[in-house]
């Protein structure tokens, strides 16, 4: 999984052949114990067995799923784990090298030929489940274990039942989606790996990266997290001109096309708005994720600007830049080394369970991490879990672009909570259940951030050392909360305008504005708007339409959870988070947070987790900063 921007967020820059100073050169995937290479004949011959094992599953339960729907899980499972080994193996190759024509080939031939045999022979099987009668699902459910253990993922199948198409057009989009966004998507990454930024000003011939060429994951960097505001400015404004001239051209095109096919399918498939099939997805109502928005647009909002009108004392800039957004009032130009990385989150992990620490030392240990910036390397960093066919089983891949900043530690937390939830949920539920919904799976990666914020917190005695803390914390909170929601009510314009024709590059560029004012205020009351209005043209999630709100919901239903903490033994609490870890896609919201007696569809839920969170962390900085002068 990328992080909120699509980007990793990292301090810094380590010029290309200086990552032995943070010692995560060597840090790289082995992933020769799934396939030997890329053309390893193993890959062509799971493909056979693939088509093998979805034509023998059509004819043995198509139209019979009334009395074999046990062995139809069983067989289901084995076909998952299987499809699971080729896309991760693929997957990965590709990320670590965007530039790799055969990496590109190979995959394409690996997502076609499982597309064209899922459409084939399995697309039948969410259909029948739909159709199934209640009681004969309720009777089986009552008799046999495994349909039992699986009686979540089969009513979330039946749940959707009425907006899914005949079984002959479902089949047809199956089979033809290889050829639509995903491959809009790759043209988008491969342009943006492409992009180069100079710092060719004079002004600036004293820094390291003077007349060097970065890529967009450093030339931001700088913008973020660069102590000079004048050099912040001068790479927005080269990053922005080259965003405009090179990638909103091509993001104009893309988004138009995500918009207008997802367009006609909700109307296809009869959902009521834009958000509601991923709602659907999520297994929460469209009323939620509305009462979500408005508890942002509202508190959120309130909390966002307070922050950045003591950012702006703090840093003596007033109104700030676009490019003072994310800039810090304690520089730290210091680097992490990967192995002091490595030390601060096993801490963190250890203070509240072992388990934790077990899995983490396990995925290191066995080079499930690429951490090292590299030529050609996807920006970003992400989390791959997979339950995959023996003896490989459940394995969890985190992908970083490690640059030694205590951001980067953080993202690297974040990635590995997505990690150990991927691991446990896999190992209990097994390949149909082990993905969370993308809304709840947010939850693990934001607490383990927390497990380290708050052991970085309790090492730190100077206060202001501590306010620079917090108020990175709430740089975090409006970067997960505040900036996702303003992204997700822009995407629900340019969905909204695309039914009456295509956008507009520079229409585009408008909508953006419009969302961010609702939640940062206008023009000069807090920022100045100035070469930011085509900084939309690089968000990659909007290849998968509302998928956004998620980061928002993670990080406040994590701080509710956090909060409640309190109410509980410390040995009880570990049990009951592992257990919902472990529930993986079985279970709804509700049932996931009844153990911990919160209920999130109390319309006072969101604002709660504003005030425990990014609400007392404010009050705390304003006295600090008070108390400091």
């Amino acid at each position: 999984m990328t992080d909120k921007d699509g980007n990793s967020a990292q301090k810094g820059i380590i010029k290309a052949g200086e990552h032995y100073l943070l010692g995560c050169k060597d840090v790289r995937f082995d992933l020769s114990d799934i396939y030997a290479d890329h053309n390893d004949p193993q890959i062509e011959a799971d493909l056979d067995r693939y088509s093998v094992l979805t034509a023998q599953f059509a004819k043995k339960y198509k139209g019979r799923l009334v009395d074999g729907l046990g062995e139809a899980i069983v067989d289901l499972q084995r076909i998952y784990e299987l499809a699971s080994k080729l896309n991760l193996y693929i997957a990965l190759q590709r990320a670590c090298d965007l530039k790799n024509y055969e990496f590109e080939k190979k995959e394409s031939v690996i997502f076609e030929r499982l597309s064209r045999d899922y459409g084939a022979h399995l697309s039948f099987f969410p259909i029948e489940i739909g159709e199934l009668p209640e009681e004969v699902l309720a009777e089986q459910i009552k008799n046999i274990p495994i349909v039992a253990k699986h009686s979540g993922f089969l009513r979330h199948i039946k749940a959707k039942r009425k907006h899914l198409l005949s079984e002959e057009v479902e089949r047809a989009l199956a089979v033809r989606s290889p050829f639509g966004i995903d491959e809009w998507d790759n043209l988008f990454k491969e342009t943006e790996s492409e992009l180069k930024f100079r710092i060719s000003d004079q002004r600036f011939k004293d820094h390291k990266c003077y007349e060097s060429d970065l890529n967009i994951t450093e030339a931001l960097e700088l913008i973020n997290n660069s102590g000079n505001a004048t050099l912040r400015a001068y790479m927005l404004k080269e990053v922005n001109d080259a965003l405009k001239t090179k990638m909103a051209p091509i993001s104009t095109k893309c988004f138009n096309l995500v918009a207008g096919i997802k367009n006609i399918e909700d109307s296809e498939r009869g959902y009521a708005n834009v958000f509601s099939a991923r709602n659907l997805d999520n297994r929460i109502s469209d009323g939620l994720v509305k009462s979500l928005h408005q508890a942002v647009l509202l508190k959120g909002a309130e909390i966002n600007r307070r922050y950045y009108k003591l950012l702006s004392k703090a840093i003596g800039i007033a109104p700030l830049g676009w490019s003072d957004r994310n800039a810090s009032i304690l520089v730290d130009e210091s680097k992490i080394s990967w192995q002091e990385a490595n030390q601060i989150v096993r801490e963190s992990f250890l203070s509240f369970s072992p388990l934790l620490v077990e899995l983490v030392d396990r995925m290191v240990s066995n080079r499930w991490v690429d951490a090292p910036v590299y030529a050609a390397k996807q920006s970003g960093a992400f989390n791959y879990s997979v339950v995959m066919p023996a003896p490989l089983g459940e394995r969890s891949y985190t992908f970083l672009n490690y640059l030694g900043s205590s951001r980067d530690v953080m993202t690297f937390a974040h990635e590995l909570g997505h990690a150990v939830h991927g691991m446990l949920a896999g190992k209990e539920q097994g390949a149909l259940m082990s993905h969370a919904p993308i809304a709840y799976c947010e939850t693990a990666s934001i607490f383990a951030e927390m497990l380290t914020f708050e052991e970085l917190l309790r090492q730190t005695d100077d206060k202001r050392r501590r306010l620079a803390m917090l108020m990175e914390k709430l740089k975090g909170f409006t970067n997960t909360v505040i900036r996702q929601i303003s992204f997700s009510i822009f995407e629900e314009s340019f969905h909204e305008e695309r039914k009456k024709g295509k956008i507009s590059q520079e229409r585009f560029a408008e909508l953006w504005l419009e969302a961010t004012k609702k939640l940062y205020g206008d023009d000069g009351d807090i920022f100045k708007y100035q070469d930011m209005d085509f900084l939309w043209s690089y968000i990659r999630h909007f290849f998968s339409p509302f998928y956004v709100y998620a980061y928002a919901f993670g990080e406040l239903l994590t701080q509710s959870l956090f909060a409640a903490r309190a109410r509980f033994e410390r040995d009880k609490f570990e049990i009951l988070y592992i257990e919902m870890l472990k529930a993986g896609g079985s279970k709804d919201l509700v049932d996931l947070l009844a153990p911990f007696d919160l209920k999130a569809d109390d319309p006072a839920f969101w604002e709660d987790g504003i005030k425990v969170g990014a609400e007392k962390w404010m009050i705390e900085a304003e006295n600090l900063f008070d108390e400091l002068n």
